[in-house]
């Protein structure tokens, strides 16, 4: 792992830690696979954000760095209907961060995908933080062990929407 890399991915996860601002999910109700490929964001990872004009982003990890990839309107409206987390969102300070697990891209194997409320800085270190880790077309294994362990540590630090308390043992249906 480059060492800028690195540190990049170990601020996000320190910010984890650190509970810098919210950090929220809801088990009960992840993202179907099926709304999020109507959005025609090809990657399984992801987070969701405003733009400075108002419009809606799903911003993925490449080698080029941050891929920023404009949301439908119409598509967006159905995923906030589904996804009730969105109706929480902060636009100017956090991002819903989108966790395919297994499945790297969305196709008809994916199943539903894992939603957190986070700040846009955890968000934004996690994607420029895999950046320079990122290996070919698929990202490589040294980039999804970094995202996994990433994951990991949102996951058992987010408190579930409904109030209660964090539960890592907690996956999605």
């Amino acid at each position: 792992m480059s060492e800028s890399a690195a540190t990049e991915i170990g601020s996000a996860q320190a910010n984890i830690r650190d509970r810098q601002g919210r950090l929220l999910t809801d088990r009960e109700l992840p993202l179907p696979a099926l709304l999020w490929r109507e959005l025609g964001v090809p990657a399984a990872l992801a987070f969701v954000a405003r733009d400075r004009r108002g419009r809606w982003l799903a911003v993925c990890p490449s080698p080029a760095g941050a891929t920023k990839h404009p949301l439908p309107g119409d598509a967006w409206g159905e995923v906030a209907l589904a996804v009730p987390l969105i109706a929480e969102l902060d636009p100017d300070r956090e991002a819903l961060l989108v966790w395919g697990g297994q499945h790297r891209a969305v196709d008809d194997r994916a199943g539903d995908l894992e939603v957190f409320l986070a700040p846009r800085a955890i968000c934004d270190g996690l994607v420029g933080g895999v950046g320079p880790l990122w290996r070919g077309f698929d990202g490589g294994d040294q980039a999804w062990r970094a995202i996994d362990s990433f994951i990991a540590e949102l996951r058992a630090r987010a408190s579930s929407r409904d109030g209660s308390p964090p539960d890592c043992d907690s996956e999605p249906g």
